[in-house]
Protein backbone atom coordinates (compact mmCIF):
# COMPACT_ATOMS: atom_id res chain seq x y z
CA UNK A 1 0.00 0.00 0.00
CA UNK A 2 2.79 2.42 0.91
CA UNK A 3 4.66 1.62 -2.30
CA UNK A 4 1.52 2.35 -4.32
CA UNK A 5 1.08 5.69 -2.57
CA UNK A 6 4.72 6.51 -3.24
CA UNK A 7 4.38 5.66 -6.94
CA UNK A 8 1.25 7.81 -7.28
CA UNK A 9 2.98 10.71 -5.53
CA UNK A 10 6.03 10.40 -7.78
CA UNK A 11 3.90 10.41 -10.94
CA UNK A 12 1.91 13.36 -9.64
CA UNK A 13 5.14 15.19 -8.83
CA UNK A 14 6.45 14.61 -12.35
CA UNK A 15 3.21 16.02 -13.76
CA UNK A 16 3.44 19.07 -11.51
CA UNK A 17 7.07 19.56 -12.50
CA UNK A 18 6.11 19.60 -16.17
CA UNK A 19 3.34 22.10 -15.44
CA UNK A 20 3.36 24.73 -12.71
CA UNK A 21 4.43 23.27 -9.34
CA UNK A 22 3.14 24.71 -6.07
CA UNK A 23 4.42 24.37 -2.53
CA UNK A 24 1.64 21.92 -1.68
CA UNK A 25 3.06 19.44 -4.21
CA UNK A 26 6.56 19.78 -2.76
CA UNK A 27 5.23 19.34 0.79
CA UNK A 28 3.31 16.18 -0.13
CA UNK A 29 6.36 14.75 -1.87
CA UNK A 30 8.52 15.52 1.16
CA UNK A 31 6.02 13.71 3.38
CA UNK A 32 6.02 10.72 1.05
CA UNK A 33 9.83 10.75 1.07
CA UNK A 34 9.93 10.56 4.86
CA UNK A 35 7.33 7.81 4.99
CA UNK A 36 9.19 5.85 2.32
CA UNK A 37 12.46 6.04 4.23
CA UNK A 38 10.69 4.98 7.40
CA UNK A 39 9.00 2.08 5.62
CA UNK A 40 12.28 1.04 4.05
CA UNK A 41 13.98 0.90 7.44
CA UNK A 42 11.17 -1.02 9.16
CA UNK A 43 10.12 -3.51 6.47
CA UNK A 44 11.53 -7.01 7.09
CA UNK A 45 11.80 -8.04 3.41
CA UNK A 46 14.93 -6.98 1.53
CA UNK A 47 13.36 -6.27 -1.88
CA UNK A 48 10.59 -4.23 -0.23
CA UNK A 49 13.22 -2.16 1.59
CA UNK A 50 14.93 -1.44 -1.72
CA UNK A 51 11.64 -0.53 -3.40
CA UNK A 52 10.59 1.90 -0.67
CA UNK A 53 14.00 3.54 -0.57
CA UNK A 54 14.19 3.88 -4.36
CA UNK A 55 10.77 5.52 -4.56
CA UNK A 56 11.69 7.73 -1.61
CA UNK A 57 14.85 8.80 -3.44
CA UNK A 58 12.84 9.68 -6.56
CA UNK A 59 10.36 11.66 -4.47
CA UNK A 60 13.18 13.48 -2.72
CA UNK A 61 14.76 14.39 -6.04
CA UNK A 62 11.44 15.78 -7.26
CA UNK A 63 11.17 17.84 -4.06
CA UNK A 64 14.53 19.43 -4.82
CA UNK A 65 13.61 20.13 -8.44
CA UNK A 66 10.28 21.72 -7.50
CA UNK A 67 11.89 23.77 -4.74
CA UNK A 68 14.47 24.96 -7.26
CA UNK A 69 11.67 26.26 -9.48
CA UNK A 70 9.64 27.77 -6.66
CA UNK A 71 12.42 29.55 -4.78
CA UNK A 72 13.24 32.95 -6.25
CA UNK A 73 16.76 33.19 -4.79
CA UNK A 74 20.27 33.12 -6.31
CA UNK A 75 21.78 29.82 -7.37
CA UNK A 76 24.43 30.00 -4.64
CA UNK A 77 21.75 30.20 -1.95
CA UNK A 78 19.96 27.23 -3.47
CA UNK A 79 23.16 25.18 -3.45
CA UNK A 80 23.84 26.20 0.15
CA UNK A 81 20.36 25.21 1.29
CA UNK A 82 20.52 21.94 -0.62
CA UNK A 83 23.91 21.02 0.85
CA UNK A 84 22.75 21.79 4.40
CA UNK A 85 19.57 19.76 3.89
CA UNK A 86 21.63 16.86 2.53
CA UNK A 87 23.99 17.06 5.50
CA UNK A 88 21.09 17.08 7.95
CA UNK A 89 19.61 14.03 6.23
CA UNK A 90 22.97 12.23 6.39
CA UNK A 91 23.31 12.99 10.10
CA UNK A 92 19.78 11.77 10.77
CA UNK A 93 20.42 8.55 8.85
CA UNK A 94 23.78 8.01 10.59
CA UNK A 95 22.29 8.43 14.05
CA UNK A 96 19.44 6.11 13.10
CA UNK A 97 22.11 3.61 12.08
CA UNK A 98 23.79 4.00 15.48
CA UNK A 99 20.49 3.26 17.22
CA UNK A 100 20.05 0.19 15.01
CA UNK A 101 23.60 -0.94 15.88
CA UNK A 102 22.82 -0.65 19.57
CA UNK A 103 19.56 -2.58 19.26
CA UNK A 104 21.22 -5.26 17.14
CA UNK A 105 24.12 -5.70 19.55
CA UNK A 106 21.74 -6.19 22.47
CA UNK A 107 19.49 -8.66 20.64
CA UNK A 108 22.10 -10.83 18.91
CA UNK A 109 24.01 -13.67 20.63
CA UNK A 110 27.53 -13.41 21.96
CA UNK A 111 30.43 -12.83 19.57
CA UNK A 112 31.48 -16.47 20.02
CA UNK A 113 28.57 -17.53 17.80
CA UNK A 114 28.91 -14.77 15.20
CA UNK A 115 30.17 -15.89 11.79
CA UNK A 116 32.76 -14.03 9.72
CA UNK A 117 30.10 -12.95 7.20
CA UNK A 118 27.95 -11.40 9.93
CA UNK A 119 30.99 -9.67 11.41
CA UNK A 120 31.94 -8.24 8.00
CA UNK A 121 28.41 -6.95 7.56
CA UNK A 122 28.56 -5.29 10.97
CA UNK A 123 31.89 -3.66 10.12
CA UNK A 124 30.51 -2.35 6.81
CA UNK A 125 27.47 -0.89 8.55
CA UNK A 126 29.67 0.78 11.17
CA UNK A 127 31.84 2.23 8.40
CA UNK A 128 28.78 3.65 6.62
CA UNK A 129 27.58 5.23 9.87
CA UNK A 130 30.98 6.81 10.53
CA UNK A 131 31.18 8.22 6.99
CA UNK A 132 27.65 9.59 7.35
CA UNK A 133 28.54 11.35 10.60
CA UNK A 134 31.65 13.06 9.21
CA UNK A 135 30.31 13.99 5.78
CA UNK A 136 26.96 15.08 7.24
CA UNK A 137 28.80 17.42 9.59
CA UNK A 138 30.88 18.84 6.75
CA UNK A 139 27.83 19.33 4.50
CA UNK A 140 26.09 21.31 7.26
CA UNK A 141 29.07 23.34 8.44
CA UNK A 142 31.04 24.23 5.31
CA UNK A 143 28.19 25.79 3.25
CA UNK A 144 27.09 27.89 6.21
CA UNK A 145 30.66 29.13 6.74
CA UNK A 146 31.14 29.73 3.02
CA UNK A 147 28.00 31.88 2.97
CA UNK A 148 29.44 34.14 5.65
CA UNK A 149 32.79 34.57 3.89
CA UNK A 150 31.25 35.14 0.45
CA UNK A 151 28.81 37.77 1.70
CA UNK A 152 31.55 39.47 3.70
CA UNK A 153 33.95 39.48 0.73
CA UNK A 154 31.29 40.99 -1.55
CA UNK A 155 30.56 43.76 0.96
CA UNK A 156 26.97 42.61 1.46
CA UNK A 157 25.18 42.32 4.84
CA UNK A 158 26.38 39.10 6.45
CA UNK A 159 24.82 39.24 9.93
CA UNK A 160 22.09 36.74 9.11
CA UNK A 161 24.64 34.38 7.59
CA UNK A 162 26.72 34.60 10.77
CA UNK A 163 23.63 33.88 12.87
CA UNK A 164 22.87 30.91 10.61
CA UNK A 165 26.41 29.60 11.07
CA UNK A 166 26.06 30.03 14.83
CA UNK A 167 22.72 28.20 14.87
CA UNK A 168 24.05 25.35 12.71
CA UNK A 169 27.19 25.00 14.85
CA UNK A 170 25.22 25.07 18.09
CA UNK A 171 22.84 22.41 16.74
CA UNK A 172 25.78 20.20 15.75
CA UNK A 173 27.41 20.64 19.16
CA UNK A 174 24.21 19.78 21.03
CA UNK A 175 23.65 16.77 18.78
CA UNK A 176 27.20 15.53 19.25
CA UNK A 177 27.19 15.92 23.03
CA UNK A 178 23.77 14.33 23.46
CA UNK A 179 24.48 11.38 21.12
CA UNK A 180 28.20 11.11 22.00
CA UNK A 181 29.30 11.41 18.39
CA UNK A 182 32.67 13.01 17.79
CA UNK A 183 32.13 14.51 14.33
CA UNK A 184 29.13 16.76 15.16
CA UNK A 185 30.62 17.74 18.53
CA UNK A 186 33.97 18.67 17.00
CA UNK A 187 32.42 20.41 14.01
CA UNK A 188 30.01 22.36 16.19
CA UNK A 189 32.82 23.49 18.48
CA UNK A 190 34.96 24.66 15.56
CA UNK A 191 31.98 26.39 13.95
CA UNK A 192 31.05 28.27 17.13
CA UNK A 193 34.66 29.32 17.68
CA UNK A 194 34.93 30.49 14.06
CA UNK A 195 31.66 32.43 14.22
CA UNK A 196 32.75 34.11 17.46
CA UNK A 197 36.11 35.07 15.93
CA UNK A 198 34.45 36.52 12.83
CA UNK A 199 32.01 38.58 14.88
CA UNK A 200 34.67 39.85 17.30
CA UNK A 201 37.09 40.69 14.48
CA UNK A 202 34.41 42.61 12.63
CA UNK A 203 33.51 44.62 15.73
CA UNK A 204 37.12 45.49 16.61
CA UNK A 205 38.44 45.99 13.08
CA UNK A 206 39.94 49.40 13.84
CA UNK A 207 43.63 49.35 14.76
CA UNK A 208 43.34 51.24 18.06
CA UNK A 209 40.41 49.10 19.18
CA UNK A 210 42.33 45.95 18.24
CA UNK A 211 45.28 47.08 20.35
CA UNK A 212 43.13 47.94 23.34
CA UNK A 213 41.13 44.73 23.20
CA UNK A 214 44.28 42.66 22.72
CA UNK A 215 46.08 44.22 25.68
CA UNK A 216 43.01 43.93 27.89
CA UNK A 217 42.38 40.30 26.95
CA UNK A 218 46.05 39.38 27.38
CA UNK A 219 46.30 41.05 30.78
CA UNK A 220 43.08 39.45 31.96
CA UNK A 221 44.22 36.02 30.76
CA UNK A 222 47.56 36.36 32.58
CA UNK A 223 45.84 37.52 35.76
CA UNK A 224 43.31 34.70 35.74
CA UNK A 225 46.00 32.12 34.95
CA UNK A 226 48.21 33.36 37.79
CA UNK A 227 45.29 33.36 40.23
CA UNK A 228 44.30 29.81 39.30
CA UNK A 229 47.86 28.54 39.55
CA UNK A 230 48.39 30.14 42.95
CA UNK A 231 45.19 28.76 44.44
CA UNK A 232 45.04 25.35 42.78
CA UNK A 233 48.76 24.61 42.35
CA UNK A 234 48.82 21.35 44.32
CA UNK A 235 45.61 20.03 42.83
CA UNK A 236 46.71 20.89 39.29
CA UNK A 237 50.06 19.18 39.82
CA UNK A 238 48.29 16.01 40.93
CA UNK A 239 45.94 16.14 37.97
CA UNK A 240 48.77 16.68 35.51
CA UNK A 241 50.61 13.68 36.93
CA UNK A 242 47.62 11.46 36.13
CA UNK A 243 47.18 12.72 32.55
CA UNK A 244 49.08 9.85 30.83
CA UNK A 245 47.02 7.21 32.65
CA UNK A 246 43.74 9.01 32.02
CA UNK A 247 44.63 9.40 28.33
CA UNK A 248 45.47 5.71 27.97
CA UNK A 249 42.30 4.61 29.80
CA UNK A 250 40.08 7.25 28.12
CA UNK A 251 38.89 8.74 31.41
CA UNK A 252 37.24 12.12 31.90
CA UNK A 253 37.51 14.46 28.94
CA UNK A 254 39.61 11.91 27.01
CA UNK A 255 36.51 9.68 26.69
CA UNK A 256 35.62 11.89 23.70
CA UNK A 257 38.40 10.15 21.75
CA UNK A 258 36.38 6.91 21.79
CA UNK A 259 33.26 8.55 20.36
CA UNK A 260 32.24 7.74 16.79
Amino acid sequence: MLAGAQLVAVLKGIGALLGEPVWADAASLATVTGLGLLGGSLHPIAWAKTLHRTLAGLAGGLVLLEANLLLDIPLGRKLEAGAIALGAAMLAAAHAGRVKEHLTSTDEPADLFVTDAVQRQRDEERGVVTVGLWFGTLFVLLPAAAGVFVMKAQGNPWVWDALGLTAASASLLILGLSARTLAPALGGSIGLAGAAMIIVYSVVHRAEIKLGVGLTAGGAALFVAGLILSVLRDRLSARLATLPRRFAEREGLFAVLDWR
